[in-house]
């Protein structure tokens, strides 16, 4: 056996080993080894199969219309995975029915933060002056299903991202790319746990269909990248520059919520409405001198998806 490797085993053997297995390693010019970075990214945009994903699961309580895999509609590639709540069955009223797509479960002990982002496409029935708007929720679970709690929820023209179809038309199908948009929630309450599932719910008010492609799930020990954005650095000079300006959104100003306030911001960014417009461009992008630079845009979104703090 080589000396150095004896000397090291009977120096372990005699002091027990843990205290000063850092030091002796050093000293015999081995680099100790640091603890690996984990990172999680999957997406799934169902293009594998006309099949639901393996592990995934439908759930279908009343066995009418049930979540499925649509291979003639999706955001890229040509499937996705979507909702009939325009003629479910063809027979039964659908109001009020839930179902769930369940996706496998997820490990994410070793990670500290956690987000889940999907594309989605929705647009509200008028049928004869009667809106029908049906809804979206997203729930996660940390003990592989048994109880769940609801992380998103988006319904009607929060859910939509173009204007209301009418009667005239139909089933409803996204005929553009300008038709869907990308919604991410941040999750970092996941993060340390095993058995995490996801289910995403439609609510049903026998409107139109509902379309998600591309549901991504990312997880690591690192930095999010967002750890250095505050409202007061970051986002309170956005309003200022590129909102709060004379006229607009100030107090008695055209716009409907004063942005020179941290509540007013806040109230926007809770009811949606500033994702909808300044990210989303729904129904119109703002502000009106047109979309904000790239680099402001991902601050806007960090705040968001970290639950628009005022930090």
């Amino acid at each position: 056996m080589n000396k150095t490797i004896y000397s090291l085993l009977l120096f372990l053997f005699l002091t027990g080993g843990v205290i000063f297995l850092h030091s002796c390693i050093k000293d015999q010019g081995i680099a100790p080894q640091t603890k690996a970075t984990f990172s999680l990214n999957l997406v799934e945009g169902f293009e594998s199969s006309a099949y639901i994903p393996s592990g995934w699961s439908w759930n279908n309580p009343d066995n009418d219309a049930a979540w499925q895999i649509v291979t003639t509609v999706a955001h890229s590639g040509t499937n996705c995975m979507g909702f009939n709540n325009c003629s479910g069955d063809g027979t039964i009223d659908m109001t009020g029915k839930r179902d769930r797509c369940i996706t496998t479960a997820y490990d994410f002990t070793q990670a500290t933060s956690v987000s889940l982002s999907f594309d989605v496409a929705y647009a509200v029935l008028n049928f004869k002056n009667v809106v029908y708007s049906d809804s979206l929720a997203v729930y996660a679970s940390t003990d592989n299903g048994t109880t769940w709690n609801q992380v998103y929820i988006k319904g009607g023209t929060s859910l939509s991202n173009i204007p209301a179809i009418t009667s005239g038309q139909t089933c409803w199908a996204p005929s553009s790319p300008s038709e869907w948009r990308t919604d991410k929630i941040n999750l970092n309450n996941l993060a340390g746990h095993s058995g995490v599932k996801f289910a995403f719910e439609n609510i049903s008010a026998w409107g139109e269909w509902i379309y998600i492609d591309n549901i991504s799930i990312s997880a690591s020990s690192g930095s999010s990248g967002c750890d250095s954005i505050t409202y007061a650095k970051s986002i309170h000079p956005i309003m200022m520059s590129q909102c709060a300006i004379a006229g607009c959104h100030v107090s008695g100003g055209s716009g409907p919520t004063n942005f020179t306030t941290y509540a007013g911001v806040k109230a926007d960014a809770d009811n949606g409405k500033l994702k909808l417009r300044m990210i989303d461009g729904n129904p119109s992008m703002m502000p009106l001198t047109g979309k904000l630079p790239d680099a402001m845009i991902s601050k806007v979104q960090c705040w968001l998806d970290s639950g628009a703090p005022n930090n």
